[in-house]
């Protein structure tokens, strides 16, 4: 008897090879070639993937294999720029990081915002700052056609690299800063939030992304300990039925940033995503 296929498997069309799963330091042509072989035909490149060869090459590369950009990583100083040169700082480079992605072809930018200033111990006042940056990085981005897309981060980074830690959080802050302001939703940063049933709805208009990565019990690193999908808690189906029960349709995006995962060769990392998310995910 034939085996009937299962209708909630994905395929590789709706795959984004998020480059921080391969990590830093690994030639861009040697990331390109594995997943074009592969049959992966999108990814997220980070601003360390390109910034060897250069941006133009690395989009004239990315062109060659096939590829497209979904998003680019990432917007991620704001919140902590608290004084007038840390902020031109910050600003200046979300700028930078708008037109690299604008020339990648991407159409969005993940912004998680930062943390909070050295010596602060409000949330409040990064919050703010980060707010402020979005809506004085808007006009740019609509300029060179790119969106921003917010991406709340688990709360046990909130103070140094995330100010934002929940669905509700980014959704408000994007009211805040603009009708045309998105969301990155990251299973990863969110699965524990008991209010994503609402909070998922709520922000169905504004979701321009959706990021896979396994939460590992236990976690042995806050930042580089995340696990290849199946490895750890996250009912991935469960919360991609939320997503596209709200309208999403885009594609899923793997972010595995582990320092383990690292150490292994480039193809074996992009086989084990494959196999993972096609079966998990």
């Amino acid at each position: 008897m034939a085996i009937a296929p299962d209708p909630t498997a994905l395929g590789l069309d709706r795959l984004s090879m998020n480059l921080g799963t391969l990590g830093p330091g690994r030639p861009a042509d040697e990331v390109l070639d594995a997943c074009a072989r592969a049959g992966i035909r999108t990814i997220t490149p980070w601003r360390y993937s390109y910034e060897a060869a250069g941006v133009s090459a690395f989009a004239r590369s990315m062109r060659r294999h096939g590829m497209v950009a979904s998003s680019v990583c990432r917007i991620a100083r704001l919140g902590g720029a608290d004084t007038p040169p840390a902020w031109r700082n910050a600003i200046e480079e979300g700028r930078a990081v708008l037109d690299e992605a604008a020339e990648l072809g991407a159409s969005s930018v993940t912004v998680i915002g930062g943390g909070m200033a050295d010596g602060s111990r409000s949330l409040d006042d990064a919050r703010a700052r980060l707010r402020d940056g979005v809506q004085q990085l808007a006009g740019h981005a609509r300029s060179v056609g790119v969106a921003l897309a917010l991406e709340p981060l688990h709360p046990m980074v909130a103070a140094d690299r995330g100010c934002i830690s929940t669905l509700a959080q980014a959704l408000e802050l994007a009211e805040q800063a603009g009708d045309d302001i998105g969301i990155m939703f990251d299973c990863y940063n969110s699965w524990w939030d008991p209010a994503l049933p609402r909070s998922i709805p709520a922000a169905a208009s504004r979701l321009l992304g959706f990021q896979v990565a396994d939460w590992l019990v236990p976690t042995q690193d806050l930042v580089l300990d995340r696990g290849l999908m199946g490895d750890g808690v996250i009912d991935f189906r469960h919360l991609r039925g939320m997503a596209e029960a709200a309208g999403y349709a885009g594609c899923i995006e793997v972010e595995i940033l582990s320092s383990r995962f690292w150490q292994q060769e480039t193809e074996s990392i992009v086989a084990q995503v494959v196999e993972r998310f096609t079966g998990c995910c």
